[in-house]
């Protein structure tokens, strides 16, 4: 266990139930800190185990300081692997998510510049970094041979696309590229490459400008997949819009760095609504409180959205989104919003966290979310990591 003063000591017979290992601590009726493993079966039990502790529903230091703080520190979830984390020199290291140790790993030699496209994972764990600055380009990093391979990315799009927004698809399968540049399309990169390492990039859909700085979302409705654009650089574009029809909905002007967060049970069904919550950002170029509602039923051409302003009590240029059953959560500028999930109430309260923008917030198998990276108060490099154990909903 990590920081504590006991052991736990179990013992089954070998067979192929999966199980996962969890600890709560509590003072009284008072959950105080909880965690859980990741899933394992005892014919093939993991030979060091942990499990990561923290407290429900705030962020809590992870243990140590960054021995060498890196503020263009990029990170990803590598499913069955663990917390992969590259710096702005192109080293990865990777935290292991069964026993939490860091283990160091390849460099990708000439790494694209920090905010250059995307550093994703696929389906098989492997690790994607994608540039779009100087036409698209990816290269892939497999954690369990430590090596990098560049692929070749074939399609009449391939051209530069600073500015496009990112998403991996529902079955991280492929990546979407919207935009950018003097692109006005939709288009999604294959994560399979053939036998000589070739990937394709194919049109999807057209859109209604390049949505420079927009947030584009893939939402999974059992197996349909609805993509969708927040904001844009666009002055006199909608805020939101459906590629899949061109639909555009929603108050008009420039809004970027929007963040948006799922409200609704996420493996919601082909007839359910999607509910969502998108809020910050840049608002005509100045850091917004300002908030967005969408209820997103199947015909996406109704959807509703609802324009909520000053939303948060501050304005939250660059937001990091956390959930759980009861809330969800927003951090940036050092501070730590609650926003109820049934009536959206917002509360501001006390954080350890100095992250103001930059970093990433990742979730791991375990169900915690780590913050990493990033700058503080002072334009510093932080120097910290986070962890975020969701809040749980009362039996």
């Amino acid at each position: 266990m990590r920081g504590t003063e006991f052991e736990v000591e179990l013992e089954f017979e070998p067979d192929a139930v999966e199980r996962t290992l969890a600890l709560y601590l509590a003072d009284g009726t008072e959950l105080l800190a909880w965690g859980r493993s990741v899933p394992f079966v005892m014919l093939s039990p993991p030979g060091d185990l942990a499990v990561l502790m923290a407290r429900p529903g705030v962020l809590s230091v992870y243990p140590g300081e960054v021995a060498e703080p890196d503020p263009d520190l990029l990170a990803v979830h590598a499913p069955g692997r663990g917390l992969m984390l590259m710096s702005g020199a192109g080293d990865i290291a990777l935290l292991n998510e069964t026993n939490f140790d860091i283990e160091l790993g390849a460099r990708l030699s000439s790494p694209p510049e920090p905010g250059d496209g995307a550093f994703v994972a696929d389906a098989r764990g492997r690790v994607w970094r994608v540039g779009v600055d100087d036409g698209v380009g990816a290269a892939m990093y497999d954690p369990g041979t430590d090596v990098w391979a560049v692929a070749t990315v074939t399609g009449e799009d391939a051209g530069a696309r600073p500015g496009a927004a990112a998403v991996v698809g529902a079955a991280h399968d492929r990546l979407y590229l919207a935009g950018g540049g003097t692109y006005t399309d939709l288009v999604a990169l294959s994560l399979d490459p053939d036998e000589k390492g070739v990937i394709a990039l194919a049109p999807v859909a057209a859109l209604d400008g390049p949505r420079t700085g927009a947030r584009l979302l893939s939402l999974a409705r059992g197996d349909d997949e609805v993509l969708l654009l927040v904001g844009g650089a666009e002055a006199d574009a909608p805020a939101v819009y459906f590629p899949d029809g061109g639909h555009a909905l929603g108050p008009a002007g420039d809004w970027t760095n929007i963040q948006c967060i799922r409200l609704d049970d996420d493996e919601a069904d082909e007839a359910a609504t999607i509910d969502l919550l998108c809020l910050g950002g840049l608002r005509g170029g100045q850091p917004t409180g300002d908030a967005l509602v969408l209820h997103v039923p199947p015909a996406v051409e109704a959807t509703e959205v609802e324009e909520r302003p000053a939303f948060l009590s501050a304005p939250l240029a660059d937001p990091r989104l956390f959930a759980d059953d009861l809330a969800v959560y927003a951090q940036g500028a050092a501070q730590w919003w609650r926003v109820d999930r049934k009536d959206l109430a917002v509360e501001l309260t006390e954080t350890v966290a100095t992250r103001v923008n930059g970093g990433h917030s990742i979730t791991l198998g375990t169900g915690v979310t780590f913050l990493v990276g990033g700058r503080d108060l002072d334009d510093r490099a932080v120097d910290r990591w986070w962890i975020f154990a969701p809040s749980l909903a009362p039996m």
